[in-house]
């Protein structure tokens, strides 16, 4: 499933549609120059993204939701073994890394430890480890966002 959804963001439509883009020369060519007709179309985004606020804000504010909902209800998997040395020993353990959507177009970085590596042998190959990962990661991340 993908979770990677594009979600509009009201600060993000001000911040790109805001300021003109900057002239750039290359060879010797001036390149994304804005043209009168292009500064009018600008300037109409501009004005119709501050005209409906409340609206895209509301779109914004939902399309959140929804993939918050998509990451809780299918973690996705993207595991990372991290290695600890101690003075004996080196332990290697599998970790989860969660990018969880908020509102004005951030995230939050949630990590997930999930044991020892040697718990899950073959965790690459085998269908049945991945569907006891994700199901773990399931419920640890349900428990880490109910706690934050």
């Amino acid at each position: 499933m993908d979770t990677s959804k594009q979600i509009i963001s009201f600060e993000r439509l001000l911040k790109t549609y805001g300021n003109p883009p900057i002239p750039k020369i290359k060879n010797g060519v001036i390149i994304n120059k804005e043209t009168e007709h292009s500064k009018t179309l600008r300037e109409n985004v501009l004005r119709l993204t501050t005209q409906h606020k409340e609206i895209l804000l509301q779109l914004e504010e939902t399309m959140v939701k929804y993939n918050q909902q998509l990451i809780k209800d299918f973690p996705p998997i993207g595991l990372m073994i991290l290695k600890r040395k101690t003075n004996r020993d080196e332990h290697e353990y599998l970790s989860a890394r969660v990018m969880y959507p908020l509102i004005n177009d951030t995230t939050k970085d949630i990590r997930i430890h999930l044991g020892k590596k040697t718990n899950y042998p073959n965790y690459l190959n085998d269908v049945e480890q991945q569907k006891k990962i994700q199901n773990i990661l399931r419920k640890k991340l349900k428990t880490k966002l109910f706690f934050q």
